[in-house]
């Protein structure tokens, strides 16, 4: 503004209407082409505040089933996971001022203005750019072992799984279920056939049985 001649009454005429004046010494510039910049934006476009909310739980459950069956138990756990961003606003239209310069003396000056668009401050707040996320997890399984007459060991386990996706702008959700058995046989600490049945994987996959003898215990030589 001290680049303005004092004698350009209707320069600073047009100062007068706008409120956006920056530290009482600048003044908002643009053209007719470009009304706005993002210099100008961050002075007197308003303002905006991201928001993310997030919301995480889990538990577990430990059951022993002893009562009904010597060596079964029962596991479980569950999870919510919840996530919320959107961005909230208030959008204000500003003017700008295209100056006019001179040269009195050697000294460049400005002698007029013109002015685009005109200060406006609804004070209404907008909100955009929401999304959500939400995972709903959930496992469990029985576990059994047991040993018959101190050499026969046997262990099982059947397994289920799954969770839920959801996702804002998305029609169809993810989804994802696994259920398995695993079986377990020790027969006084020599042979131990094992065999596992994963029902998420393509059934001539889903079978196998292997055969794993231990390393040969300590022998004192008597």
């Amino acid at each position: 503004m001290s680049y303005i001649d004092p004698n350009a009454l209707a320069a600073w005429e047009l100062l007068g209407t706008t409120s956006n004046i920056i530290g009482g010494k600048y003044f908002l510039g643009g053209t007719q082409i470009d009304q706005t910049n993002v210099f100008a934006d961050i002075y007197a476009a308003g303002s905006s505040k991201y928001t993310s909310r997030q919301f995480q739980f889990d538990t577990g459950v430990d059951i022993e089933l002893d009562r009904v069956l010597k060596g079964l138990s029962f596991h479980t756990k569950f999870a919510v996971d919840y996530a919320t961003t959107y961005i909230t606003s208030y959008n204000n239209v500003y003017s700008v001022f295209t100056p006019t310069w001179s040269n009195y003396g050697g000294q460049d000056v400005i002698v007029g203005l013109t002015k685009y668009n005109n200060d406006e401050k609804p004070g209404t707040q907008n909100i955009g750019s929401s999304g959500s996320n939400r995972t709903v997890a959930f496992s469990g399984y029985f576990n059994y072992e047991n040993k018959f007459n101190e050499v026969h060991n046997l262990s099982a386990m059947l397994i289920a799984s799954g969770y839920q996706q959801t996702r804002s702008g998305e029609y169809y959700n993810i989804n994802n279920a696994n259920l398995a058995l695993q079986l377990g046989y020790n027969y006084n600490r020599n042979i131990m056939p094992i065999s596992g049945l994963p029902a998420s994987i393509p059934a001539n996959y889903r079978k196998g049985i292997g055969l794993v003898s231990p390393p040969p215990l300590p022998w004192d030589g008597e």
